[in-house]
């Protein structure tokens, strides 16, 4: 277990780059996904187009691109639960990787409708140097902010439990 004053140094230490933005260096793109593995929209399909992301791969590497799955087989929205599992099966992954450089876009946050609060923290509970996060989660990777929500199941309490914010549904 970490302790407050490693969680802020690991936290300091972190990497963030501009929403939308595409890298510079070969890191390779963790982006969200569907488990039938269609990427022809947003994220994924930069995915596919630029980073190798195969059809009919719905998680886990392909090319130089890591799909985490926030949607099912027939595009129906999977709980935070879910969604922490996969972000999770990802770290595993990256850590075991500490020399590859992963560009995290915003998991879940698009056409799968969660907010950035939502998501932020299940990433922000396990933070790794060799991960560049959206700039948009800074606020909530903070270490005041990650001692506030110690576990994703905290913020599952202070949202609605598996429902997608309306704020950030696409419109």
């Amino acid at each position: 277990m970490q302790t407050q004053m490693q969680t802020q140094t690991d936290i300091a230490a972190l990497k963030f780059h501009v929403d939308n933005a595409i890298p510079k260096t070969n890191a390779y793109w963790v982006f969200g996904s569907n488990l039938a593995g269609r990427h022809g929209k947003g994220a994924a399909r930069v995915a596919h187009d630029n980073f190798g992301a195969q059809y009919g791969v719905g998680e886990g590497p392909t090319g130089n691109s890591y799909a985490i799955p926030a949607k099912g087989r027939k595009m129906e929205i999977l709980s935070l639960a879910v969604i922490e599992s996969n972000v999770n099966r990802f770290l595993d992954h990256a850590s075991v990787h500490p020399t590859r450089a992963y560009f995290v876009t915003r998991i879940g946050c698009g056409l799968a409708g969660y907010a950035d609060e939502q998501i932020a923290p299940i990433f922000a509970a396990r933070p790794l140097a060799n991960l560049s996060y959206p700039d948009s989660w800074r606020a909530y990777m903070e270490p005041t902010n990650v001692l506030a929500f110690q576990s994703p199941a905290e913020v599952k309490a202070v949202v609605t439990p598996g429902v997608p914010s309306k704020r950030a549904r696409p419109g």
